[in-house]
């Protein structure tokens, strides 16, 4: 792989005092008062005295001093795009009005063989579709793609790359700053940055650079999450290939209607093998039953004598002086019959 000469980001702002006097010329201080123009935090170099760290020269550096850790990010080669509107935060713009992109490709790297790169930013559009439902089908550069893809010299007549800018790209139609029309850019500096499949001394990761600039793409503007992928700056010899939750969150804001995608089922391991069942200790089988022995009959009952009803002691005495007199009426009677002539 060709590597060019190790280009620093922005030199002249390294050479500039690290504590300036307010009110007083500092040398060199212009080249930090045109980064501040060129990235969105000052809305007019006129408005400052070029050189002079005055009141709006100094505000604008409390303003950049929020979204960064101030020499060593102004050092450190980053995106193209501003990181803010005129002084003015912002970390999403607008959205396209549909869920389903096409994209292709031009002209390559020769820094990469075999069309690496091309698979790389591949890569970067399924990473994206993966948080939000989004379709990106690859077509010709012929076939009207909605973003073109591609390595361009550093002084890009679209958007300038010269000094220590990696890649820019443009935001939907209704809020770009780079195109008005279709395709949407995304374009690598190919002059003074040397390009690689992962990380390197002096290079810089494809991917990593192609999932910034896609998110620009589908709206995301810088973010001050440091070590989110929107974030603007990115050394090289490093990689960051997974979105962060603010970046999640920010896609995810102004594509409620795309839905999310359902989390695929991951592949089936192998299954462990049933072990052997113990065999079912057989129920112990009923006995057979012996012969019966048959019933003893049961005896007969013996009647019972029925009982004789118990007369009264009285009763008894007046049936007997009423057999005694009966007796004697028919004793009488039978003589009387002996007596009667015949």
């Amino acid at each position: 792989m060709p590597q060019r000469d190790t280009v620093v980001a922005f030199p002249e702002i390294a050479a500039v005092p690290t504590t300036p006097t307010r009110g007083r010329r500092i040398p060199g201080l212009e080249h930090v008062q045109k980064y501040l123009n060129r990235f969105g935090y000052m809305a007019e170099m006129e408005l400052c005295e070029a050189g002079v760290l005055d009141d709006m020269t100094s505000t604008m550096l409390r303003r950049y001093q929020r979204q960064h850790s101030l020499r060593d990010s102004m050092t450190t080669t980053r995106c193209g795009l501003k990181d803010m509107n005129n002084g003015i935060d912002f970390n999403v713009t607008c959205s396209w009005n549909r869920c389903n992109f096409t994209f292709a490709f031009d002209v390559g790297t020769n820094d990469i063989g075999a069309a690496a790169e091309f698979q790389a930013v591949r890569n970067a559009f399924g990473t994206w579709a993966s948080v939000v439902n989004f379709t990106f089908t690859e077509v010709a550069p012929n076939a009207n793609p909605d973003i073109l893809i591609g390595w361009r010299p550093a002084n890009d007549p679209d958007h300038s790359m010269v000094g220590g800018v990696l890649a820019h790209a443009d935001f939907p139609p209704g809020c770009s700053v780079v195109t008005n029309g279709l395709p949407k850019p995304v374009h690598f500096d190919d002059t003074e940055h040397t390009w690689n499949i992962g990380a390197a001394p002096n290079t810089f990761d494809v991917e990593t650079v192609a999932l910034h600039e896609i998110g620009h793409i589908l709206g995301l503007a810088h973010s001050n999450v440091n070590g989110s992928v929107m974030f603007p700056s990115v050394s090289s010899n490093f990689t960051k290939r997974a979105l962060t939750q603010d970046d999640i969150d920010g896609v995810r804001s102004l594509y409620p209607g795309c839905g999310t995608p359902l989390t695929p089922i991951g592949p089936i391991t192998a299954i462990t093998p049933i072990t052997t069942i113990t065999p079912i200790t057989p129920i112990t089988l009923i006995e057979p039953v012996t012969a019966i022995q048959p019933i003893t009959p049961i005896r007969p009952i013996t009647p019972i004598d029925p009982i004789r009803p118990v007369r009264p002691v009285g009763a008894v005495k007046a049936t007997r002086k009423a057999a005694k007199k009966t007796a004697k009426t028919t004793g009488k009677n039978a003589a009387a019959k002996k007596r009667r002539p015949r």
